[in-house]
């Protein structure tokens, strides 16, 4: 009569392994919304472009993981990605 005991392992194995899947999962949602918003940057905007955002006009200088470099006449400005793709941003170059 080992057969019960086995689903019960069996069961339980699965509740566990959902619990982690769903935990995985909600917890990696913040990093792949921001891998997600650093592809959409790169593919949208290039260096060299001229853009303004929130009044501050600037030249794209690097765009990296995590944030795009401005250079304006006042000196280099770094902006978070999650800023420029949630904001409205003017391209004119």
């Amino acid at each position: 009569d080992t057969e019960i005991i086995t689903s019960n392992l069996t069961l339980i194995l699965g509740a566990l392994l959902f619990a982690f899947a769903l935990a995985f999962g909600l917890g990696a949602q913040k990093v792949v919304g921001d891998l997600l918003k650093t592809f959409y940057a790169r593919k949208t905007y290039e260096v060299g472009q001229i853009i303004e955002f929130k009044d501050i006009k600037g030249e794209v200088e690097a765009i990296d993981n995590m944030c795009i470099t401005l250079k304006t006449p006042e000196g280099k400005l770094i902006i978070p990605i999650k800023d420029i793709t949630e904001s409205q941003v003017k391209v004119q170059k």
